[in-house]
């Protein structure tokens, strides 16, 4: 996964860095060149995405869906894939949905 840094942050138009009563211009600038943007939280969230998929997934199923593993969401994603962006929407948000609906068969 990949997070912003420190000069994006900065680029980025809602910096979160207020300028304090009274500061010129001039000395905002500066003052904002010298913060550093620490991204704590998304260090966070790949180390704990790091740790969960440290080991290879096992999983079990019956040979007739053996094929679905490799196209899970019927959009060219392992299993393994969606487990993990599922797993970041989960950590980043605070909660996540899976919404399976798949046509039924006969057979």
């Amino acid at each position: 996964m990949q997070w912003r840094g420190n000069e994006p942050s900065k680029r980025a138009e809602s910096f979160t860095l207020p300028k304090l009563d009274e500061q010129a211009d001039d000395a905002y600038n500066t003052y904002e060149g010298r913060a550093l943007y620490y991204n704590a939280t998304g260090r966070t969230v790949d180390a704990m995405s790091g740790l969960v998929f440290r080991k290879t997934m096992t999983v079990k199923v019956p040979d007739e869906m053996k094929p679905w593993l490799d196209n899970i969401a019927l959009s060219d994603e392992t299993l393994t894939g969606f487990a993990e962006t599922s797993l970041y929407e989960t950590l980043c948000v605070g909660r996540g949905g899976i919404n399976g609906r798949y046509a039924s068969f006969s057979g």
